[in-house]
């Protein structure tokens, strides 16, 4: 897929994850989506896209977006504990895919990555980390 269409994708998911209607209850899909921007946000080639992808987290500020209550909730704990250690991981290590044209994106990308990482941690609970296997 086209830069484009990646941007918007990402755009469009984000204002799914802003509309109060479409996020409550976590809907089926919600954590392949939340799953698919995290990717995107760290490992994109595109510095415009992984921008776009990690502003597109942050709009999922509830806890509920990416932890269901019943038996996965252990598992959703875990996963928002790997999504915050992937995100500040992404902030503190070297950018790749940096080239020329990308570079003047290079700050901004370092504070989307930290604003996020700041909003999944408010997020988490001790006990998310029990199942993590971080770094």
């Amino acid at each position: 897929y086209s830069v484009k269409v990646r941007w918007n994708a990402c755009h469009a998911a984000g204002m799914l994850l802003s509309n109060p209607l479409a996020a409550s209850p976590q809907p089926p899909w919600g954590r392949r989506l939340l799953a698919a921007l995290e990717s995107t946000a760290v490992g994109a080639d595109n510095f415009k896209v992984r921008i776009q992808a990690t502003r597109s987290l942050r709009r999922a500020t509830s806890r509920g977006a990416h932890v269901q209550e019943g038996p996965s909730e252990r598992d959703d704990a875990s996963l928002l504990a790997l999504r915050w250690s992937g995100l500040v991981s992404a902030a503190v290590g070297e950018a790749h895919g940096l080239d020329s044209a990308q570079y003047k994106y290079k700050d901004t990308l370092r504070l989307e990555q930290r604003l996020a990482a700041l909003t999944v941690s408010a997020m988490l609970l001790p006990g998310d980390f029990a199942g993590a296997r971080l770094g």
